[in-house]
């Protein structure tokens, strides 16, 4: 078994250390904490971070110490990951923490080591500063290798990089970061090698420019609001243009939280400090402290006495408690100076957070974080809870793709694929003529939730320029394997659809998406963002859970549970008059209700297809009424 050693296992390099476990690697985390290596060890450790108790329950050969030495013998390949927090100063970022590692592995006096620096630095520091501090080290390589990675997100960010960068004078270490990296992610990354000075350059321009892209599309949505015109369709126009993009180019807030802001300040330093004017970058961050105000002034004319704000985190949605740097609190705090009242609502962790910068110039209120045991011990479906965060259905997801016990082959082979599909439209036949997978030969159709690629099978067997996409990392693997296995050609990653409003700058023909978005925590984003997707004239075609349907009705009694989807955090149900409210945008909207589930549950599970004694005698033009009129599933098509 390869071995890899991770120097600094705080939250990211913690995630980094269990994800290389769970691909294969024997891994040794090194953390100066007693208390913490303690808890790593013992799997008693309490985190937010999503995925991570998950990934620690179930390592197998992932071992935390606080020894540096035990670290450096069990591993030829080590990668540093700790702090370099804001300074100020000629660097900028304060090295010390990274700078006094190194001097203690000199004084070890390592052989034949690759030592990557994963945090980020200041241009020349490897070449200046680190280089000579491990003088002693034979043989040894110094090389970089920063991630782009947030928190809340670490194990998705790891997994779906866009690119990896490497800065190194050792090409044989090329070889080994693809091998780890290709092990480790689910999409094709660009790997980009250089030289160490080169790929520091990159790290922190990189920031810079996507900080000078938000501030632009911050710039022109003031202009709309000013112009009575409508941002999102400006902003979405101008980023559709490929040279553009959509990323990082809608309405918002202004950028914050630990990355961003001091990257762009570091940026503005290093090109200061060489002789070229930094007025660009300057703009940036004045710019976006005059999106603060501007925006502030907006709230004011609408002349409240009370203000209130949620998910105060420095990222939208995010259940990691950091409020570096938070647009929406600055917004808050100048509310409060101009004699307003002020609510801050938000989970307990966040509160506390804020109270620790404000103080007692807000009112707080305290929302409970939603509890997925409860919710799996209730009868209830959960409708539009806007407290569920999108971690908790990923982490759900994640663990059971969807359809993933359709077969009780090995997961992965041909027979268990097979199967899957068979049994998929024997249970559910109506999605055959709902998709209509022949008619999209030589069209654009974008799935939005594959699962595990039941339907991407049938859209590329019928011809048609598929993609997909899954919140479920595990669905898209095992998607992948399928077409591999069958020779087909699509194109499949992770992603969350709330979160993604452009692929590629490509409109598509068909969007396909059977029994997802009722698991959306904002099914108007999601909608929002598949609409702009769609070309004109395109189809748009969805399952949704239907309010008035013998199901829900069952289980409201305590009848009867989600199907497979017993615990699943959110599981909307929705009336036809509330289909045609958030499909508003769409003309032509066809809603048929269907599907009932006749089988008897533990015979079902058994793979014996036997229909409940009621069903069994009923003749089927009165099941088929029963199913148009009190179906659990809505099949709705519809045209942009």
């Amino acid at each position: 078994m390869k071995t890899i050693s991770v120097v600094g296992i705080g939250r990211l390099g913690l995630g980094f250390a269990l994800l290389l476990e769970n691909i294969g690697y024997d891994v040794v985390g090194v953390d100066v904490s007693e208390e913490y290596v303690k808890k790593i060890n013992s799997k008693t450790l309490n985190t937010t971070e999503p995925g991570y108790t998950e990934l620690l329950k179930n390592s197998k050969n992932f071992k935390a110490t606080t020894s540096l030495e035990e670290g450096l013998n069990h591993s030829d390949l080590i990668f540093i990951i700790v702090q370099t927090p804001n300074s100020g100063g000629e660097r900028f970022y304060d090295h010390s923490i990274l700078s006094n590692l190194l001097i203690n592995m000199n004084r070890l006096r390592p052989i034949g080591k690759d030592i990557i620096i994963g945090c980020t630095v200041m241009p020349k520091y490897i070449d200046d500063i680190a280089i000579h501090l491990i003088s002693n080290c034979i043989d040894c390589h110094l090389s970089y290798n920063p991630e782009f990675v947030a928190q809340g997100e670490i194990i998705k960010g790891f997994k779906n990089p866009d690119i990896i960068l490497v800065g190194t004078n050792n090409q044989l270490l090329v070889p080994k970061l693809k091998e780890v990296y290709s092990g480790m992610s689910v999409n094709q990354p660009k790997f980009c090698f250089m030289t160490p000075i080169e790929a520091e350059i990159v790290k922190i321009s990189l920031n810079g420019f996507i900080t000078t892209k938000i501030s632009y599309a911050n710039m022109i949505s003031d202009l709309c609001d000013e112009l009575n015109a409508d941002k999102t369709v400006v902003l979405n126009a101008i980023g559709s243009d490929t040279r553009i993009g959509n990323k990082y180019f809608r309405p918002g807030y202004s950028f914050g939280g630990p990355c961003f802001p001091r990257d762009t300040k570091a940026l503005k330093l290093l090109v200061s400090q060489n002789g070229i004017d930094d007025d660009l970058l300057s703009a940036t961050t004045k710019y976006n402290e005059y999106h603060i105000e501007y925006q502030a002034n907006q709230l004011l004319k609408e002349d409240q006495d009370i203000y209130k704000f949620e998910n105060v985190c420095y990222k939208e949605n995010s259940i990691i408690p950091i409020i570096e740097e938070s647009a929406k609190l600055k917004i808050a705090n100048k509310l409060v100076k101009r004699g307003k009242t002020v609510i801050i609502s938000d989970v307990n962790d966040i509160i506390n957070e804020v109270k620790k910068e404000y103080g007692n110039r807000f009112i707080y209120q305290i929302i409970e974080p939603p509890n997925v045991q409860t919710i799996q011990t209730t009868n209830n479906v959960v409708s539009n809870n806007p407290h569920v965060k999108i971690n908790e259905v990923y982490n759900f997801w994640n663990e059971r793709p969807c359809n993933i016990r359709h077969s009780n082959k090995e997961i992965g082979t041909k027979e268990y694929f097979e199967e899957v599909s068979k049994r998929k439209y024997i249970v559910e036949p109506h999605i055959i003529d709902f998709a209509n997978f022949k008619q999209y030969d030589g069209k654009d159709v974008l799935e939005v939730g594959c699962g595990i690629g039941t339907a991407a099978q049938s859209f590329i067997e019928n011809g048609a320029n598929y993609t997909g996409i899954d919140l479920s990392d595990r669905s898209i693997e095992i998607a992948k394997q399928r077409l591999s296995i069958f020779n087909l050609n699509g194109t499949l990653f992770q992603a969350n659809i709330e979160e993604l409003n452009n692929i590629e700058n490509k409109e598509f023909d068909l969007i396909y998406s059977f029994g997802v978005l009722h698991h959306t925590p904002n099914i108007d984003i999601a909608i929002r963002n598949i609409f702009k997707m769609l070309k004109v004239g395109g189809e748009f075609k969805l399952m949704l859970y239907a309010k008035n349907s013998l199901k829900n009705f069952e289980i409201q009694d305590g009848l009867d549970q989600y199907e497979a989807q017993n615990g699943v955090p959110i599981a909307n149900v929705y009336t036809n008059d509330e289909i045609h409210s958030i499909l508003k945008d769409f003309k032509n909207i066809s809603i048929k209700q269907t599907h009932i589930f006749p089988y008897k549950i533990e015979e079902y599970k058994k793979y014996i297809y036997e229909k409940k004694d009621y069903f069994k005698h009923m003749p089927q033009d009165l099941f088929d009424c029963l199913e148009k009129n009190l179906g659990w599933h809505l099949c709705i098509t519809c045209n942009k």
